[in-house]
């Protein structure tokens, strides 16, 4: 089932594809193992010359632990934060106790930080 777009729309869904294989440090080839599809297809979809069927961005959505909704329509928000959240994960797994206890320490601070300059500037913290 192919699936239609117009130019603007292939290239922010192939930049929003490439973001996300990138993130999860996958290569185009295993992508396209994945997704039933060629190497070659891949990297189409992520230049924009090409839009994704829904059965290969259905694919990509279940590798990257994303939602297709991320690739269709920008919900970056929710995609975002579990990508940094497993970013944040990977990068300390091979840490010592007491750098992952300095990192969970600089964390806080950074929150507590960011919600004191929110509730002086009146604003929401983003």
């Amino acid at each position: 089932m192919a699936l239609k777009f117009t130019s603007n729309e292939l290239v922010e869904i192939g930049r929003r594809v490439q973001d996300a294989r990138v993130a999860k440090r996958m290569t185009q080839e295993y992508v396209a193992d994945q997704c039933d599809c060629t190497t070659k297809h891949i990297s189409d979809i992520e230049r924009g010359v090409v839009g994704p069927s829904f059965p290969v961005i259905a694919k990509m959505g279940k590798l990257f632990d994303t939602g297709v909704d991320y690739y269709l329509y920008n919900t970056a928000g929710y995609v975002s934060d579990r990508m940094i959240t497993a970013d944040i994960s990977e990068a300390l797994v091979n840490c010592d106790t007491d750098t992952r206890m300095y990192c969970r320490e600089m964390i806080k601070r950074t929150v507590a930080y960011s919600e004191l300059l929110a509730k002086n500037m009146g604003g929401k913290k983003k």
